[in-house]
């Protein structure tokens, strides 16, 4: 099988892109992921810039002609660098699907089946752009450790976002029993659980609730105010 060359790959966007000919061919302007139409300033991701983009698609077209990995590990960092070198207008995605399966035939992967990798992406967006973003910023090295480490940082990163979530829930509900407070932040009733308590009683009890209501916000406003 011949060597894929950036020129086949642009070829690859043209055909994708049959009715956009403005998009065709390699950017020559400055794009990003996110943010305003009108400046990068608050962009998800700024890929680089334009003058480094062929270079940048002739290292990852070399990339994708040898075999240094495994075919799955090899096709998930051609997407991935494709995806971060960005080089064209639009159409991005597309390409980088296609890609994929480029790096699976290649390798004698996937001779005889065509991978639903647009619905497998698309299903599970969140871990995919998470993962994008992890390989951008602070992957680990391309050791076998460091490709499982990639897999599950994703899931790694959920469990641990559930888990303080668990745990400010936990505090939240402790400090709202302390002041006295219902689940929805109001003062709980002594009357609603012993109904045959006499109103003397109940006017005594709702009166240390206010002191200890007052007193849990003076102390919340001394920690917000030192």
């Amino acid at each position: 099988m011949p060597g894929l060359t950036t020129e086949a790959i642009v070829e690859v966007h043209a055909a994708l892109l049959p009715n956009e000919p403005r998009r065709h061919g390699l950017r020559t302007v400055q794009n990003w992921i996110g943010g305003s139409d009108w400046h990068p300033i608050d962009a998800d991701f700024v890929p680089p810039p334009p003058d480094e983009v062929r270079r940048l698609m002739g290292d990852l077209a070399a990339y994708v002609n040898g075999a240094a990995h495994s075919p799955i590990a090899q096709a998930a960092l051609v997407h991935a660098q494709f995806e971060t070198i960005h080089p064209f207008t639009d159409g991005n995605g597309r390409v980088g699907r296609a890609l994929i399966h480029t790096v699976l035939a290649r390798r004698g992967f996937t001779t005889d089946a065509i991978l639903p990798i647009s619905l497998a992406l698309s299903t599970l967006r969140e871990t995919y752009v998470e993962g994008l973003t992890i390989y951008r910023t602070d992957a680990p090295p391309l050791t076998a450790a460091g490709l499982r480490a990639r897999a599950v940082g994703p899931h790694v990163r959920r469990g641990r976002v559930a888990r303080l979530r668990a745990s400010r829930s936990d505090r939240t509900r402790t400090a709202r029993d302390s002041c006295g407070l219902g689940r929805q932040g109001h003062p709980r009733t002594p009357g609603a659980r012993h109904p045959h308590q006499t109103a003397r009683r109940l006017r005594h009890r709702q009166g240390a609730l206010a002191a200890s209501r007052d007193a849990c916000a003076h102390g919340r406003h001394r920690r917000e105010h030192p």
